[in-house]
């Protein structure tokens, strides 16, 4: 098992558009139903073209980590867009971050 029990893995994935994957080590409570012995990643994604968008941020468990991996990307205060692709309790209570 990973030592640091949440990360952010930084990735590009295609011109303009970075990929944030919020990984966790450990289960969370949704997520017993589905047997993940290895945790789970949430994907997040920012596109900066001429308007800067992030889509799908994580859950509010990895504010601090999230934030500090996004202004390796980006100003924050820079940010024109927060889109959603899905509505849950933990995507949802996000958006007020930004």
């Amino acid at each position: 098992m990973n030592e640091n029990l949440r990360d952010v893995q930084v990735l590009p994935i295609a011109t303009n558009t970075t990929v944030l994957r919020s990984r966790s080590w450990t289960r969370q409570r949704f997520e017993i139903e589905y047997a993940l012995s290895r945790g789970t990643t949430s994907n997040s994604y920012v596109i900066q073209a001429d308007k800067i968008a992030i889509i799908d941020p994580p859950p509010e468990t990895f504010t601090e980590i999230y934030q500090e991996a996004l202004r390796r990307c980006l100003e924050l205060e820079k940010i024109d867009y927060v889109i959603i692709g899905h509505f849950n309790p933990n995507r949802v209570q996000r958006c007020g971050h930004y």
